[in-house]
């Protein structure tokens, strides 16, 4: 990822080369692929000590919502942490992630207008999918840390709602393009070896 970066600019989150022709060339002569054969590249990646988030313009909340997993997933295998299979059926959950007996179950949401919906359809969510899996698997031991990331900054009692119910709470900031947690959630991320 290192050496790729270095011929793109901005030095942020890939997510389309199309606008680096120069360098999927060079791509594809590497991998030996004859640029007329050649499948639609999308690369996500992400830098070495952030994890970034660039809005996506335009498009869909569904595209926007993809546009944050996939940059808070590939951090998180930078650490160690691995994409496992979280059985919550019927329902589906947004990513989860195992490292030794810890798992941290993230569900991800875009806003639109205000963020008080987003917050309390994150929440029950988390706890929905933590008790699914409980009564679906009462012999997984495994420690669930529950984490919403919303697209932007919830307001200041919504996060600590959610933070005194025990989730996790973080949030893309635009200026900055990175994520950023609440308080307590940078304390526990930190005890959880999660760098961000």
């Amino acid at each position: 990822a290192s050496d790729v970066r270095q011929f793109v600019w901005p030095r942020a989150a890939v997510t389309n080369l199309s606008a680096h022709p120069q360098l999927v060339r060079r791509l594809l002569r590497h991998a030996g692929i004859s640029a007329k054969s050649a499948p639609a590249i999308n690369m996500p990646t992400a830098s070495s000590s952030t994890i970034t988030y660039t809005p996506p313009s335009k498009i869909t909340a569904h595209r926007r919502h993809d546009a944050l997993i996939g940059p808070v997933r590939i951090r998180l295998e930078t650490c160690g942490w691995q994409a496992v299979p979280f059985d919550v059926a019927p329902r589906r959950v947004d990513l989860a992630m195992a490292r030794g007996r810890r798992v941290l179950l993230i569900e991800f949401k875009t806003i639109t207008g205000s963020t008080f919906k987003a917050v309390r359809e994150a929440f029950a969510q988390l706890h929905e999918y933590d008790w699914r899996h409980q009564m679906l698997h009462p012999r997984d031991l495994r420690k669930v840390h529950r984490w919403a990331v919303f697209e932007r900054r919830p307001d200041d009692d919504d996060i600590q709602f959610l933070e005194d119910s025990g989730l996790l709470v973080s949030w893309a900031s635009k200026r900055s393009r990175r994520l950023v947690h609440g308080d307590e959630t940078q304390r526990r991320l930190l005890r959880l070896s999660v760098s961000t």
